[in-house]
């Protein structure tokens, strides 16, 4: 009967526990499954907002275009507004275009990869949108991703254009006149680097984690940076920052 009874106390004491976790489990799931419902309401949003702001956007883009088409003049002066204009059109019909896809790669959870082919096209696509910025400041691009074969990482097309794009027009924005901004491969990711005054050491190990202050990066804010940094949150990539020797700042693409 001591057994026995014995026996039944345990009985009920797993019974009790076995029925707590259950009830644990229980919620857990279904906190699990509100979550979801509110992720993907999210989402939806989300997605409805890109596509409501890109439409916006295009629309007027594309009757600047019309109008450019129309603006003839023999004045030189005129005529280079008029590049520099479609220039800069074209290149924010690129950016609302790969902000599409990038959205679309999200939604359709494909696994992405960056080749070195697909790098090496992105990068060119870049420079050739940003060419009316290093005219301005009459800034060459020293471009050696090529000479590193096999190169790749692991993130989408769309969010390699985006990070790219943010770091070569920061090299740009912070470059002196007549300066060289070098692009250049490692095996574990892509650099950028210019000539600039560098990063206050104090704030290099925040940008791309927090807003920063704009009078302790000259005029940025780090919010570019810090939208940049949330493209790769769950990747196996990160960015990486530090001042160059003999100047200027070093911010790379790298495998974590």
């Amino acid at each position: 009967q001591k057994f026995m009874g014995f026996g039944l106390l345990l009985l009920g004491g797993l019974l009790f526990f076995a029925y707590r976790a259950y009830l644990i489990k229980t919620r857990a799931n279904k906190t699990i499954n509100d979550q979801k419902d509110q992720l993907e309401i999210y989402n939806k949003a989300n997605e409805n907002l890109i596509y409501s702001l890109s439409h916006d956007i295009k629309e007027p883009m594309l009757g600047v275009q019309l109008l450019l088409q129309k603006i003839k003049s023999e004045d030189p002066v005129l005529q280079k507004a008029n590049q520099s204009i479609g220039d800069q059109v074209s290149s924010i019909n690129s950016i609302v275009n790969n902000l599409l896809q990038l959205k679309k790669s999200y939604t359709a959870n494909q696994s992405d990869l960056s080749d070195h082919d697909t790098i090496i096209k992105t990068i060119q696509t870049i420079t050739d949108q940003l060419q009316y910025k290093l005219n301005d400041k009459n800034i060459l691009i020293i471009n050696t991703v090529s000479a590193t074969p096999g190169l790749f990482l692991p993130i989408s097309a769309q969010q390699l254009y985006f990070i790219l794009l943010n770091l070569l027009t920061n090299a740009i924005k912070f470059s002196p006149d007549n300066q060289n901004i070098e692009i250049y491969a490692k095996s574990n990711g892509i650099y950028v680097r210019d000539h600039g005054k560098g990063i206050d050491p104090e704030t290099i190990n925040d940008l791309g984690k927090k807003n920063i202050d704009k009078n302790e990066t000259d005029g940025g804010s780090g919010m570019g940076i810090m939208l940049v940094s949330n493209l790769l949150v769950g990747s196996k990539v990160k960015l990486r920052f530090e001042n160059a020797k003999g100047g200027g700042t070093v911010a790379g693409v790298v495998l974590v």
